[in-house]
């Protein structure tokens, strides 16, 4: 290398010394800036959690954002001084009577990081937040809105895909409406409907965006997002605005089933590629974004089968509180047709706490007939109550192959108190035709007929709007409910069985609404709950033909049929190989 080359190296060398070193000064100037912060704030002794994070960020910028957080936490939230020494007392109370003073000297320490990385959305979105705050502290909210505005417009166009911006910059807008200038106002429809795609925000501030935009500009806002709509729905619901919850609540229905294909969609793509995680991950998702009773109709029941069959058995849970047991629920309420028997007790394996009786249906419905003798050889609450779903499905499971004894016996473990009740009833009815006791048949019969009456006046339904039906599915399977309701002014009702929704009808006056019946089978709760409005007064309710007495005020709604309930008798083909095992 000549002299030339090494002068060059040399002087290059020199050059990247003195940058590191001025990178250096700076670095210990900006932590050192970051320290007095907090020591002049006491933040090491009220927040050492904050300095703490602070001295071990990558960078000086990077370390005051827990200081500005913890600034900005000592404007916002309250503190209870009870649990505190005397010492830790008077530590807080100085430091709120210089609340002003640590706000400002925040501001200047974020917009020195700002000019260190100017390119960082965040710094921007945490000095916008702690300008907005000042000022709406000391009174300069409203006369100089800019110096809030700017930082605020910057990060969120800096962070599109975040939310936070947007959403913090939507609500100041919002709360300072009156007073934001004419020129910033116009930008104020593109920042809602940004922050509108959160839930979250429309939650909070969409009945402030409906008043200050009007009904026209604020519907138009709410993207096509369930979760948005929905809440969107529901608070419309809440101020009176019947008709527009109705039109939101119709987007809502399109949106939601294409959201639940896409979602079952990824469900089916982790089982393909054999990812046991991501199916996990993506079934979990399945049953929080799409409740089980939210959509019950025949597609969304599909849908949610699929879901239990896909289900990989990771991970133990509660009954009380996993999803896994709100879908095992939702079949066992006379679903079980809907749903492969096998897949379903499979779902509910990891679960810790499920009652006997349940364990039980799950294996019936499984074809494990050692597992339910188990159960129910083991089991100390046999004869009570809550076993008498299960004895009623294996009763009518033994029925469906002819296995007229062991039906019997089922039916005779059933609680003395149950055996008037109505799911008892039809059991006991095909137990006597089986058997050829005609004066049987007849007896039980007769007692169906004073369980199933033929009108139901408005004293059957309770106060929230529910109605216990018993279903007879010998007589009731071509007719329908013909609800009569009225309602004084305009409201959106969901109707559905056994806490699910099976559909919506706007009711206005009085109207007649055609539930089905076809497919049921034995005591259902039908029940009828407002989305949006007030709630109807039921009238009466009659048992009609399907097609029989319908009016001009039949909603036709109302009047779409049900996915098919009768609760699930195991089948021929499962009887017999749960049979197969017999000793």
């Amino acid at each position: 290398m000549n002299r030339i080359a090494r002068w060059a190296a040399a002087a290059g060398c020199l050059a990247l010394a003195a940058l590191a070193a001025r990178e250096f000064s700076i670095e210990k100037r900006g932590r050192a800036e970051g320290e007095r912060f907090a020591n002049r704030f006491s933040l090491d002794g009220r927040r050492p959690e904050a300095l703490g994070t602070a001295r071990v960020s990558a960078a000086w910028d990077l370390a005051i954002t827990p200081l500005a957080m913890a600034a900005l936490s000592d404007a916002l939230d309250s503190r209870s001084l009870a649990a505190l020494t005397a010492g830790e007392q008077r530590a807080w109370i100085e430091a709120m009577t210089r609340l002003g003073d640590e706000l400002t000297a925040g501001s200047e320490l974020l917009l020195s990081a700002v000019a260190q990385r100017p390119g960082w959305a965040y710094h921007r979105l945490l000095l916008g937040e702690m300008v907005y705050v000042a000022d709406r502290r000391s009174g300069s909210f409203a006369s100089t809105p800019e110096r809030w505005i700017a930082p605020l417009r910057a990060a969120a166009r800096s962070a599109p895909g975040d939310d936070a911006p947007w959403s913090f910059l939507g609500s100041a807008y919002l709360e300072g409406w009156d007073r934001v200038p004419p020129a910033s106002r116009r930008d104020a429809p593109e920042i809602w409907a940004r922050a509108l795609l959160n839930p979250g925000f429309v939650a909070r501030s969409y009945p402030a965006i409906w008043a200050a935009l009007g009904a026209r500009a604020a519907m138009t806002m709410i993207t096509d997002s369930s979760a948005c709509l929905s809440t969107a729905r529901d608070l419309l619901g809440r101020l009176g605005e019947v008709a527009a919850a109705a039109r939101l609540h119709e987007r809502w229905q399109a949106v939601e089933t294409k959201e639940r294909a896409r979602d079952l969609l990824r469900c089916e793509e982790r089982a393909e590629y054999g990812d046991a995680r991501g199916l996990l991950a993506a079934c979990r998702t399945f049953a929080s974004v799409h409740p089980v009773a939210q959509l019950d109709d025949a597609e969304g029941r599909r849908e949610t089968a699929r879901v239990v069959e896909l289900w990989p058995t990771l991970g133990a849970g509660s009954w009380r509180s996993d999803p896994r047991a709100e879908i095992v629920r939702f079949f066992l309420e006379g679903r079980t047709k809907d749903v492969d028997g096998p897949a379903l007790a499979q779902l509910a394996t990891d679960l810790s706490g499920v009652p006997d009786p349940v364990r039980a249906h799950l294996a019936l419905l499984a074809h494990e007939k050692y597992a339910f003798e188990r159960i129910l050889r083991t089991t100390t609450t046999i004869g009570a109550l809550e076993w008498t779903r299960f004895l009623v499905e294996l009763c009518r499971a033994e029925l469906a192959v002819s296995h007229v004894s062991e039906a019997d016996e089922a039916l005779a473990r059933i609680a003395r108190a149950a055996r008037e009740e109505c799911g008892v009833l039809l059991v006991r009815r095909e137990l006597a035709h089986a058997k050829g006791m005609s004066r049987e048949a007849a007896t039980v019969s007769t007692a169906l007929l004073a369980a199933c009456p033929e009108h139901l006046g408005a004293e059957s339904w309770s106060e929230t709007g529910s109605l216990a039906l018993c279903v007879d599915p010998e007589r009731d399977a071509a007719r329908v409910l013909a609800v009569r309701v009225s309602a004084a002014s305009p409201s959106l009702i969901a109707y559905g069985w056994d806490g699910a929704r099976s559909g919506t009808v706007l009711v206005q006056g009085e109207q007649t609404l055609q539930v089905p019946l076809a497919g049921l089978y034995g005591r259902r709760i039908l029940s009828l709950v407002p989305i949006a409005g007030p709630r109807v007064t039921v009238i009466d309710a009659t048992r009609e033909r399907v097609g029989a007495g319908t009016s001009s005020s039949t909603n036709p709604a109302a009047a779409q049929a049900a996915p098919s309930s009768t609760a699930n008798v195991a089948g021929t083909a499962g009887i017999e190989k749960l049979n197969s095992t017999r000793p």
